[in-house]
């Protein structure tokens, strides 16, 4: 991502990749490839971890750190009784 992208392109990307975006964004966010998004919408797949209260926390832990540090708004809509799919997006300058 690094090194065919500019921070000054418009990047959108859509994630649903089945519970994975657990392990991918934490990795993003560390590896600061998440800096290159403008919007971002993406499939967390709560059901994956429905009694699962460390993931829960690893979840509401993620959500933080896209509002705080990348993304200024977001929008969420519930799909089905699988996912919840979030938009974050930045503020076009």
């Amino acid at each position: 991502m690094h090194k065919n992208l500019k921070k000054k392109n418009y990047i959108y990307m859509n994630m649903d990749i089945e519970g994975a975006e657990y392990i991918v964004l934490p990795n993003m966010i560390k590896k600061g490839s998440i800096y290159f998004l403008n919007q971002l919408e993406i499939a967390f797949h709560h059901h994956k971890f429905k009694h699962n209260k460390e993931n829960q926390i690893k979840f509401r832990k993620i959500h933080r750190e896209l509002m705080k540090n990348f993304f200024n708004k977001f929008l969420y809509k519930k799909t089905n009784h699988h996912s919840r799919v979030y938009n974050f997006s930045k503020k076009i300058k």
